[in-house]
């Protein structure tokens, strides 16, 4: 699973500067860029510059003529790489990142063509490039979904790298349209999206996350009387759970759908669960709950399950 082509790399982190340093170290930042912004001031970007100029910086670009380019925001925390004609393979361009301090990342798109295409685009926001061949999450990162459960349910092919989950979109040996069609799925439910499970910073609620709260179980109970929850509104329930904006009012470490319907709590309750959301129905003027013995198995689309068969060693003596 590899292909040549230009990467270009987003890593978020409160470790920006290190992030920048651990780029250096693999020979992935410029070496001795053309153009050289610091803080908006062009400098003279000798050896050493990085160690140079680094340091005092909030924010910094170096361009290289052959087309490398590196950001750097301490503030964002985030730093973007271009680098052209790399080997990209997931086991190896994966890995090769372990060393760097990244909580979040994203690769982008890999396909010249795609850029000619009329497509939809997702991404983490925040600096962070558009959704392409592959994002992780390490640390701090992973609390920026809605549950880790997320990640071994997608259109997607997902890889445990050291502590890092890494999140490949589409296969790598694939032509540009097919793969195109295998990654718009994955970009939508891994990003910003009503039907995604990431979390954006200053998540912007469209409804009021209302229900009865419990301060004993520190649980908030959703009460459905009947028809249908979006998937937008167990989003938003879910981003509650870890919004310092609605912590400060009261402290949610659960949550809960209440449906006065079984067959229909039995309906949402894949994406209830995918979200970590308790599912209850009311049977028999008590509250029951459904997700307790809810154990399902992930079933990755055909193209997942080819690059799977590629990477595994052959059998036999």
């Amino acid at each position: 699973m590899s292909r040549r082509a230009v990467l270009t790399l987003s890593l978020s982190g409160p470790d920006a500067e290190g992030i920048v340093r651990g780029l250096d170290r693999l020979g992935w930042a410029p070496g001795k860029p053309d153009l050289l912004l610091v803080d908006h001031e062009k400098r003279k970007a000798g050896p050493g510059w990085i160690d140079k100029w680094l340091p005092g910086a909030q924010d910094l670009t170096a361009d290289a003529d052959e087309g490398a380019t590196l950001t750097f925001d301490r503030k964002g925390g985030i730093v973007t790489l271009r680098r052209p004609d790399s080997d990209l393979e997931a086991s190896a361009t994966f890995p090769a990142l372990a060393d760097v301090p990244y909580q979040l990342a994203a690769i982008g798109p890999v396909y010249p063509e795609w850029w000619d295409e009329e497509h939809p685009t997702y991404s983490f926001s925040d600096g962070h490039v558009a959704h392409g061949w592959a994002c992780a999450f390490r640390g701090a990162g992973f609390d920026r979904l809605v549950s880790r459960r997320w990640l071994d349910f997608g259109p997607w092919w997902a890889l445990a790298v050291g502590d890092a989950t890494w999140v490949s979109f589409h296969d790598l040996e694939a032509d540009a349209k097919t793969a195109l069609e295998q990654a718009i799925p994955g970009w939508q439910r891994m990003g910003i999206s009503d039907t995604g499970g990431f979390i954006q910073s200053g998540f912007i609620y469209k409804d009021d996350v209302d229900g009865v709260y419990d301060p004993t179980e520190r649980k908030l109970k959703v009460m459905v009387p009947s028809g249908e929850v979006s998937q937008r509104k167990m989003l938003e329930i879910a981003a509650a759970r870890r919004d310092p904006r609605i912590q400060k009012d009261k402290r949610i470490e659960r949550t809960a759908f209440v449906f006065l319907d079984r067959e229909n709590a039995r309906r949402h309750l894949p994406e209830l669960w995918l979200r970590d959301h308790e599912c209850w129905a009311i049977v028999d003027g008590r509250e029951v709950r459904l997700d307790i013995d809810y154990h399902p198995t992930p079933s990755p689309p055909a193209w997942v399950r080819e690059v799977e068969a590629r990477q595994a060693p052959p059998s036999g003596g």
